[in-house]
């Protein structure tokens, strides 16, 4: 694939590469009409090759329902735009405070393509983020990448694929920043040479789920957005409200006054159909489904998701899924509950354990269920049957609560939130929790964070956590 970390490795082979940002078909290249076309032009320069070999790949593969892009690289440019990213990477991780949002938001806007594991749209990333830091340092330094990037890509086309601009780069969410990738991308050259995982490091990434689901802040106002490239197949976004009700633009009818949807595409004939999060909307996480069902259509669809502003600018692309013709999937879960978490997934039998050291310290877990049904050790019985509590950690002298999910737990958002209750004695100005996940056996399966928590005003909670379970 055209990842620009890959390609690198190649510059000093060749004058141009041919690459494609998103997968082949299985086909592979059509190399018949590529040696056909190119005797029948012959001679050729190396780039229009390249060229001729792009356009006969858009040719043969362009309206196939998974897209196309493919682009043609001038490696004699490449050198000039890795110094400039570094040059960038160098100024972000200096301001990465300032900065870390602003990085996350426009990675999580950039055009992600199918199986990437990680990778997304350089020019759509060096664009997005131009459009959110005030930085005018960061400001010149993405305007330099910008130029340099637009001399490498020395040819690119799309079709069906509007927001792929010709290569990739390693822009990941969450799912795809674990050690193992880290350690894998740490010592590829583009690495060594712009320190682009040190930046990435110290900004940090957008959150998903290690289940691939995807995680996103939902504003009032906003769209939820699923498209797809032909308006005859039935593909539907499915969203579960946390009072426990469901709609879609075909049965809009119990979100009324919480989401409004589009017209079904069924009769507006566009591939497209979205909900957009009214202001009253109760507060909580909104499980979007994405359905496909189409007796004479193909066994699969992609469909992309994105998450636009009242204003129509795409605030996150979301991904692509894929969805098998019959079914339904859980793509995303978007919460307009304010602040940040640490995201993870759990299963029947994993239990969320809370320790700390101090006994003087009472702490809480408490957990909330996609109905948003509340329960914690001290008070169980609301979540009986979802949650399975230890005994408080008051009345059994310990310094650890948990909760275990229950194997008849509904589908869906579970928020942890940890309250610190009271001191016995002079309080401390801080006191520190462990928040880890455990599974069926007892071995950790996620450290969801140290939590640090000031002193001197009880109770205070904090939203720590969203665990998500999906069957």
């Amino acid at each position: 694939m055209g990842h620009f970390e890959a390609l690198f490795e190649y510059r000093t082979r060749a004058d141009f590469l041919v690459a494609g940002e998103v997968l082949m078909p299985d086909a592979g290249y059509p190399y018949d009409a590529v040696l056909a076309e190119w005797d029948a032009r012959f001679p050729l320069t190396p780039r229009a090759v390249g060229e001729l070999i792009v356009d006969q790949c858009v040719a043969r593969y362009g309206e196939d329902e998974l897209g196309m892009s493919h682009a043609v690289v001038d490696t004699k440019q490449m050198d000039t735009l890795t110094m400039r990213l570094a040059g960038l990477a160098q100024t972000v991780t200096v301001h990465a405070g300032a900065e870390s949002e602003h990085v996350k938001l426009a990675i999580a806007a950039s055009f992600e393509p199918l199986q990437s594991e990680g990778a997304r749209d350089l020019g759509g990333f060096l664009g997005e983020y131009a459009t959110r830091t005030a930085d005018p340092t960061i400001q010149d330094r993405l305007a330099g990448a910008s130029d340099a990037w637009q001399q490498v890509v020395s040819y690119s086309r799309e079709c069906n694929l509007p927001e792929a601009t010709g290569i990739g780069l390693y822009l990941p969410s969450s799912r795809f920043f674990g050690a193992d990738l880290r350690d894998e991308y740490r010592p590829l050259t583009f690495n060594v040479a712009t320190r682009w995982l040190e930046m990435l490091e110290a900004t940090g990434v957008p959150a998903s789920s290690s289940s691939g689901i995807a995680y996103a802040t939902w504003e009032p106002g906003w769209r939820v957005t699923a498209s797809w490239n032909d308006a005859a197949m039935s593909v539907e976004p499915l969203l579960d409200a946390p009072n426990g009700r469901s709609g879609s633009p075909r049965a809009p009818e119990d979100l009324a006054g919480i989401v409004s949807f589009s017209e079904d595409s069924q009769i507006s004939g566009i591939a497209e159909e979205w909900g957009q999060l009214e202001f009253d909307a109760p507060v909580g996480c909104y499980v979007l489904w994405l359905t496909y069902a189409s007796p004479l259509g193909p066994p699969a669809m992609n469909v992309n998701v994105t998450l636009d502003e009242a204003l129509g600018g795409v605030q996150h692309n979301l991904g692509w899924a894929t969805i098998d013709n019959g079914s339904s999937l859980p793509f995303a879960v978007l919460t307009n509950l304010d602040g940040q978490f640490t995201l993870g997934d759990w299963e029947p039998g994993d239990r969320v354990e809370l320790s700390w050291g101090d006994a003087q310290a009472d702490f809480d877990i408490e957990i909330r269920d996609p109905n948003l049904v509340q329960g914690s050790p001290l008070e169980p019985d609301p979540l009986d049957g979802v949650i399975m509590f230890s005994e408080d950690s008051q009345t059994a002298g310990t310094t650890f609560e948990w909760a275990r999910l229950h194997s008849q737990a509904p589908c869906g958002g579970f928020l942890v939130l940890i309250s610190y209750m009271d001191y016995d004695g002079e309080p401390p100005k801080s006191a520190v929790a462990l928040l880890n996940l455990y599974d069926i056996e007892g071995l950790l399966k996620q450290e969801l964070g140290e939590l640090v928590l000031g002193g001197g005003e009880y109770p205070s909670t904090h939203q720590a956590a969203l665990l998500m379970y999906f069957e």
